[in-house]
């Protein structure tokens, strides 16, 4: 487990992990994670959302920068509610583009 995840427990704090690089367990899909796209945004709605937390702090790594910049440029309330994002190795393909990741049609966000 990385260190910021045990110090953020230690703080009481709350901790949600994803890996977007997954969309199924055991073979069955999960929905809303068709891509790392959705699925960071399905857990956003799913869980954050949901939640009372006022502040949320990111640490997205790899390609979960692009998922990520994606979730900021189409959630509101992540927009309001994440104070602070810390990229870990990140990227987006091609090169250079992170912050003009596309986003998804919204048709394939059902």
């Amino acid at each position: 487990m990385f260190d910021y995840i045990s110090r953020a427990q230690a703080a009481d704090w709350a901790v949600l992990v994803l890996n977007p690089n997954v969309g199924d367990v055991g073979g069955v899909e999960l929905p809303g994670s068709e891509c790392p796209h959705l699925h960071v945004q399905t857990a956003w709605r799913t869980y954050v959302e949901t939640s009372t937390a006022s502040q949320v702090l990111v640490v997205a790594h790899s390609y979960g920068a692009a998922a990520t910049a994606h979730l900021l440029k189409t959630e509101a309330s992540a927009r309001k509610r994440v104070q602070a994002v810390a990229f870990t190795d990140a990227w987006a393909h091609p090169p250079g583009t992170l912050l003009k990741e596309v986003v998804p049609p919204e048709d394939a966000q059902t």
